[in-house]
């Protein structure tokens, strides 16, 4: 005999899919077969198959071993999820959190997060690398799959979601914005406080801010033409001439932030596209920096996302990063996220 139990990510599907996932080789003529039979049972009693499962149900099958072995395809593994702990390197991932539902991983420069193109390697086929080796079966018409992007030359946290919940959860919590997303960059020029941009992309590579002075007609024109922005700055730590910035995005479009500081005149260091000088750009290939420098570094998931608890996921600066920083005298311990959320987290 064999117990199957329901969990979290096999909610609210039926019985006779959860059996015919583990038994892959199964015809479903055999497992309504054993279903009426009743070697195949629902919290030990009599099920049509038809029935849909709720965590912690109990499905039970009473076959031979050779049979169960004989109608399994794909070895399935009985480990348990990550349950929110690290694990290193999987796959060709760098897993910072993971449960039966969600994973939060670690993308390094130069990665793709999606392909742009058949030929290229991403970050999402190292997930699905990583799951098929993991031994779980997916519902049918359902693929893992990250759930925001990153630039390719953007490092840090990506989320994803590894069954149907999951992603569900993520998508809505991404789409009402109630995840809140941390990066860290650093910049030419000086901030004295906390900042926020206030700006309008009309597409990628083109951004407008608007100003208290700015005109009606210039505001009506941005707002009929172009997506509203918002970037909130806070400098952790300067030498007078560079800074490392804190940056909460309130919104989300492709290179808001570098468009957001070119804007303000604080391009970001190593940035080509927009607005680092030949000198800030030699200074940061000295330091292994090969394009702009901007880290994914912290996620703040709320209560019901995951489960009943807030989750503070974050990955640290890469050698890169913490190379530049150090050869500008820039603090990178207030880069920590328990010396800035507590101050800055819901402002």
């Amino acid at each position: 005999m064999r117990e199957l139990k329901v969990s979290s990510s096999d909610e609210g599907i039926r019985l006779n899919k959860l059996v015919g996932r583990y038994l892959d080789a199964a015809p479903q003529s055999f497992i309504y077969k054993m279903l009426r039979k009743k070697n195949i049972v629902l919290n030990d009693k009599k099920a049509s198959g038809d029935e849909r499962l709720s965590e912690g149900d109990s499905v039970k099958l009473y076959l031979a071993e050779d049979t169960i072995e004989g109608f399994i395809k794909k070895k399935h593994c009985d480990e348990k999820a990550l349950n929110g702990k690290a694990s290193g390197d999987a796959a060709g991932l760098k897993i910072l959190f993971g449960n039966d539902d969600i994973l939060a991983v670690s993308k390094p420069e130069g990665l793709l997060t999606q392909k742009a193109k058949a030929e290229d390697h991403s970050l999402n086929d190292d997930l699905l690398a990583y799951y098929e080796k993991s031994g779980r079966v997916a519902e049918p018409g359902f693929k893992p799959s990250v759930a925001n992007r990153l630039d390719r030359n953007t490092t840090g946290i990506v989320l994803c979601g590894i069954s149907p919940k999951g992603s569900r959860r993520l998508s809505a919590a991404l789409k009402d914005h109630s995840i809140e997303k941390y990066y860290f960059t650093v910049c030419r020029g000086k901030l004295d406080g906390k900042k926020t941009v206030e700006a309008y992309i009309e597409r990628e590579g083109l951004i407008s801010t608007v100003s208290e002075k700015a005109s009606n007609k210039a505001l009506n024109q941005a707002l009929n033409q172009a997506e509203r922005v918002l970037t909130h700055l806070y400098p952790l730590d300067t030498n007078g001439s560079y800074s490392l910035l804190l940056v909460k995005l309130e919104t989300g479009k492709t290179h808001q932030i570098r468009a957001s500081l070119k804007s303000i005149g604080m391009p970001v260091v190593g940035d080509a596209k927009y607005g680092s000088s030949k000198e800030d750009i030699n200074l940061a290939r000295s330091c292994g920096v090969k394009h702009h420098l901007l880290h994914a570094g912290t996620v703040v998931i709320p209560a019901g996302v995951i489960d009943d608890k807030e989750h503070v996921i974050s990955d640290g600066l890469p050698i890169h990063f913490q190379k530049l920083a150090k050869k500008l005298s820039l603090d990178i311990s207030k880069t920590e996220t328990d010396k800035w959320l507590h101050g800055i987290h819901g402002a």
